[in-house]
């Protein structure tokens, strides 16, 4: 069983407004990164993309389809250092060690929340109206 261990940091090319924040969630329209703006490591977990979606196309090209990115498209490529924050895994999808507290996805876990599948809240329907009988005084007359 493969399991995939959380991102550390790692240096990449960024301007200097963003110098120090660390990795940034890879999904489209997420802004979660492994460190706020304070330069304090944030709440969120990160995952690495699993090795077995790196090396398959069909995987890939699903998994790019899922967070809405084009592989080869607006420099944005798969890579082995590309992560994904929690956010976007359910429960069922994320295995923590008791001992350690390491954070970990399981074997065939894809994401699956994000911000444009939230489902829409239905409106409540329409309160019964009382119907009164017209009195003959009121109607129209043809």
């Amino acid at each position: 069983m493969e399991k995939i261990s959380i991102a550390s940091r790692h240096s990449s090319k960024k301007s200097k407004a963003w110098e120090g924040r660390g990795a940034m969630c890879c999904v489209y329209n997420c802004s979660n990164r492994t460190y706020t703006k304070e330069n304090e490591l944030s709440q969120h977990h990160f995952f690495f993309i699993p090795s077995r979606v790196l090396k398959s196309q069909p995987l890939r090209n699903r998994w790019c389809s899922l967070i809405k990115r084009q592989y080869g498209r607006d420099g944005f490529n798969l890579k082995s250092t590309t992560v994904i924050c929690d956010k976007h895994f359910t429960a069922h999808d994320i295995s923590i060690s008791l001992v350690s507290k390491k954070w970990s996805l399981k074997e065939m876990s894809e994401p699956s929340i994000f911000p444009w599948k939230q489902e829409k809240t239905e409106r409540k329907a329409p309160r019964q109206r009382l119907s009164f009988p017209l009195q003959e005084s009121y109607r129209w007359k043809s």
